[in-house]
C-alpha cells in the first residue's frame, strides 16, 4: 500500500484533465476528445460589401471569441493568424463565435447564426470589416497660403459689412 494521500492521485488526474481539454481546445472542465472544429477567417472586406470576395485578404491579429452554450459568457478566444485564420476545436453543442472588431475598423458582415456542433468540422465562419471612414486630412498651405486665404477672408468680410455682395 502506497503511503502516499489519495487525494494527490485525484489532484493530479484533475490537472491532467483540463491540460488535455486545454491543449485541445475546449473547456477545462470538460476532458475527451472534441467532436470536431469551427474555423473561418477575418478579412478586409475592401468593397464593404459583407461578403468575401476574391482578392479581399485575411486579417491577421483579430480576436475571435467562443461563447460555448450561447450563453453570453465567453468561453474561449483565438487570434487569428497571418491569413486571418482561426479555429476552435469543440464537443457537440451549441456555440455562438463574435469578433472583436479592430480600432479603427468597422464590421461589415452580420454576425454569424449559432453553431450547433454535432460531430463534424464547421468551416466559413467568417467576419468582415473595413477601415472605419476618417476625417479626410485637408493638405498644408504653407505660410504664402495661409496669407492669401486671410486676405480672400478680410476681402468678403468687408465686402460684408459695406452691405456688398461677396459674389
Amino acid at each position: 500500500m502506497s503511503s502516499r494521500p489519495r487525494s494527490c492521485r485525484v489532484e493530479r488526474w484533475i490537472v491532467l484533465a483540463a491540460v488535455l481539454a486545454l491543449v485541445s481546445g475546449g473547456s477545462p472542465l470538460r476532458a475527451g476528445v472534441p467532436a470536431g472544429s469551427i474555423s473561418g477567417v477575418s478579412y478586409d472586406d475592401l468593397n464593404g460589401d459583407g461578403t468575401r470576395d476574391p482578392g479581399e485578404p485575411g486579417l491577421a491579429g483579430v480576436t475571435i471569441q467562443l461563447d460555448e452554450d450561447a450563453n453570453g459568457t465567453f468561453d474561449d478566444t483565438r487570434i487569428t493568424g497571418a491569413a486571418g485564420d482561426y479555429s476552435f476545436f469543440v464537443f457537440n453543442g451549441l456555440y455562438r463565435l463574435r469578433q472583436v472588431t479592430p480600432v479603427g475598423r468597422v464590421q461589415t458582415s452580420a454576425d454569424p447564426a449559432d453553431v450547433f456542433m454535432n460531430s463534424t468540422n464547421v468551416s466559413n465562419v467568417d467576419f468582415g470589416s473595413e477601415l472605419a471612414p476618417s476625417v479626410v486630412e485637408v493638405p498644408a498651405l504653407g505660410d504664402a497660403g495661409l496669407v492669401a486665404l486671410a486676405a480672400l477672408l478680410l476681402i468678403a468680410a468687408l465686402a460684408l459689412l459695406r452691405g456688398g455682395d461677396v459674389r
